[in-house]
């Protein structure tokens, strides 16, 4: 089996179903050996922190797969961490999207959802818990991000596609709160953007004055119907419903209409 400095360097030459496999194969493989990586430190007044680097307006946590691949900033050091700690921190920020493999030279983005995949270890995030009934004792850390509404929406809406709009093709989908439209999609030679907007029942999702005028300056560039897709969503417990409140893990019912044509 090729290293995972080989492996690296492969997938980024060449985006090959083969050579993401392979890339899959070594990442598995040093994390299974309990393995160490080196990482971008940045330096703030409590001390060094882990580097993160956006795309997308998404965060991911920096890992450096080879020596020509190191890079340091002003304000920056390198420094060295067990791979499987480093998964377990980012699992634990429902913020950092996945990781990013030589930031500053040819990155590589892996996102947390097929990280959970390659390395066969299920997100903490997205896993049921038992909140029994009403209110319970809960942190911070257990309610769900905006990041985290957002994706839940998208798959809700990508679901009714699948279920109901059969002449759809996806194309691309983009789960960022900065990004429009969240999905393209065809249905023969029309294209559509569709604008996703979580809200938290019994809230309706509303599409902004600033955000519709974006997505419709970019649709009409593309020649696109531009779609609004709300969806409202909230906790199968009612009381837990009433009060607005949606825990990780918890079990919700959703409220999705349809698309609404925006002009």
């Amino acid at each position: 089996m090729i290293t995972f400095e080989e492996a690296v360097k492969n997938w980024t030459r060449d985006h090959s179903e083969r050579n993401y496999k392979k890339l899959s194969k070594a990442l598995k493989a040093l994390y299974d050996e309990d393995g160490q990586v080196r990482v971008p430190l940045k330096k703030t007044d409590d001390g060094y922190l882990h580097g993160i680097f956006f795309q997308d307006g998404k965060g991911y946590m920096g890992i450096f797969s080879a020596d020509d691949t190191v890079r340091r900033e002003e304000g920056s050091e390198i420094g060295g961490m067990n791979l499987v700690k480093l998964v377990d921190a980012m699992f634990a920020n429902p913020h950092i999207y996945g990781i990013v493999f030589d930031p500053y030279t040819a990155p590589v983005f892996i996102d947390r959802k097929n990280l959970s995949l390659i390395i066969e270890k299920e997100d903490p995030r997205l896993e049921r818990k038992d909140w029994g009934k009403g209110i319970p004792k809960y942190s911070d850390a257990d309610l769900m991000v905006p990041e985290e509404l957002l994706d839940f929406a998208i798959e809700v809406v990508l679901d009714t596609i699948e279920k109901k709009y059969g002449n759809y093709e996806v194309y691309e989908v983009y789960n960022s709160l900065h990004t429009v439209p969240n999905i393209v999609c065809k249905e023969g030679e029309q294209v559509y953007f569709i604008v996703v907007e979580p809200e938290i029942l019994p809230n309706v999702p509303v599409l902004d004055d600033e955000k519709k005028k974006e997505a419709l300056k970019h649709a009409k560039k593309f020649d696109a119907k531009l779609l609004f897709a709300p969806v409202s969503f909230g906790s199968e417990d009612e009381e837990r419903m009433k009060e607005g409140l949606v825990l990780s893990g918890d079990d919700f019912n959703y409220k999705f209409d349809g698309f609404v044509e925006i002009e």
